[in-house]
């Protein structure tokens, strides 16, 4: 469970990181032409991509590890939503940190897709 816990916690760091730099990005951005402009004034200056794309996909489920095997968690929750009988011991080295560390998946399709890969 403390493995479970300590992956939170780099998940919810590592947003916070993540979102602490858009906010220093944007207020740098402020600092240097702030003369007086309207906010909207500088969010125009801003290149289209900066605007328009759309920030990190959320995250349907997290593809982890409970106990050993393969399993499925709520984003956010310790406790699986559903524990599959594949061990992870018998997956490639890479694919046991992957799942040790926590898979981010964006929709049911992308979980089927992880699904059919690692249960055959």
């Amino acid at each position: 469970m403390e493995k479970i816990e300590k992956r939170r916690r780099l998940v919810w760091i590592g947003g916070s990181l993540a979102g602490g730099l858009i906010l220093a990005v944007l207020i740098s951005r402020l600092s240097l032409t702030g003369q007086g402009q309207p906010a909207s004034r500088l969010i125009s200056d801003l290149p289209q991509s900066a605007v328009s794309e759309p920030s990190a996909p959320a995250v349907y489920r997290i593809l982890g590890e409970w106990e050993g095997r393969l399993a499925i968690f709520f984003p956010g929750e310790p406790f699986p939503e559903q524990v599959y009988e594949v061990r992870l011991i018998t997956l490639p080295q890479e694919e046991q940190e992957r799942l040790s560390a926590g898979i981010p998946v964006e929709s049911v399709a992308a979980l089927s897709r992880y699904l059919e890969d690692y249960t055959g």
